[in-house]
């Protein structure tokens, strides 16, 4: 996939970077061989999740800054849009993690 904004492209390290469940993942005591399966499905469905803001990142409202824009001076207003871009991809996470 080609990339217009930088958080496509952190949109798909994300995506990319997240493993499958492995059948033989051992399990916490007290958890049925059911959960494995679940984990497995919420996996799925989270990497869908980042490659779908991948390819339409203005429906998640993530800060569009183009992606051929770079910068090697982190002090300047070009690095600090990039980071912000790539920032407002962890929106997801973040909030999943504020509902648990």
């Amino acid at each position: 996939m080609e990339h217009k904004y930088h958080c496509q492209h952190e949109a798909t390290v994300i995506a990319n970077s997240i493993l499958p469940v492995p059948e033989d993942y051992p399990l916490a005591n007290g958890l049925s061989d059911d959960f494995r399966k679940y984990f497995s499905q919420l996996r799925d469905l989270i990497r869908e999740m980042y490659l779908d803001m991948a390819k339409q990142p203005e429906a998640y409202g993530l800060v569009l800054t183009d992606y051929s824009l770079q910068s090697a001076d982190k002090k300047s207003k070009e690095y600090a849009l990039i980071m912000k871009s790539k920032n407002s991809v962890n929106r997801l996470p973040d909030t999943l993690f504020r509902l648990s």
